[in-house]
């Protein structure tokens, strides 16, 4: 893992390190077993329907329910819980809230034996081990695959339009790609 010393900002749990490219093979893997093909990813019809056909399950509940918290996953039961807020804003098209579901997917696919919320935990790791760190690179790879951005995109702007996804999503995953010398 590069940059051991860089300075992070903990968000997550401390779970097994995974460089950008595994979870990118995770995420384009995952678009291949869900036969999402296309640029945009309808987040809501992966949920209700795609999901649920392979054993996974969701519930809604309202946002005072889940302490602050946008979603919650527990990964040992197969289930992701998201605010009703979240599901009415993702199936309105709201970037943030699409990006929250696949945060959670994010979660599901690659933890275990621990429960996530979206909330700040204090901890001392490196990025690569930072559970909400794994998770948010997911949902980017996962709703803004690389070779899309490359094809489809020339700006933030594009990259908004294309992929439904927030202003501070399409600027991070811009940045990101150029730093990567992907762009």
């Amino acid at each position: 893992m590069a940059n051991n010393s860089k300075k992070y900002d903990n968000r997550g749990a401390k779970v097994k390190a995974r460089r950008i490219t595994e979870i990118r093979r995770l995420a384009d893997h995952t678009r291949k077993v869900l036969n999402q093909d296309g640029p945009y990813i309808d987040v809501i019809r992966i949920l209700e329907h795609q999901l649920q056909d392979i054993g996974i399950n969701y519930d809604i509940r309202p946002t005072s329910e889940l302490n602050g918290a946008h979603g919650i996953t527990y990964p040992n039961e197969a289930l992701i819980v998201l605010s009703d807020e979240v599901v009415e804003g993702a199936s309105e098209g709201n970037g943030r809230d699409r990006f929250t579901i696949a945060h959670e997917i994010g979660h599901l696919l690659m933890h275990d034996n621990v429960s996530f919320a979206r909330q700040s935990v204090a901890a001392s790791h490196r990025v690569f081990e930072d559970s909400e760190w794994q998770a948010d690179t997911f949902a980017a790879e996962f709703l803004m695959p690389v070779a899309f951005v490359r094809k489809l995109c020339g700006s933030t702007f594009d990259i908004i339009q294309t992929f439904g996804v927030s202003n501070k999503a399409a600027f991070y995953r811009w940045t990101k790609l150029e730093k990567e010398g992907l762009l």
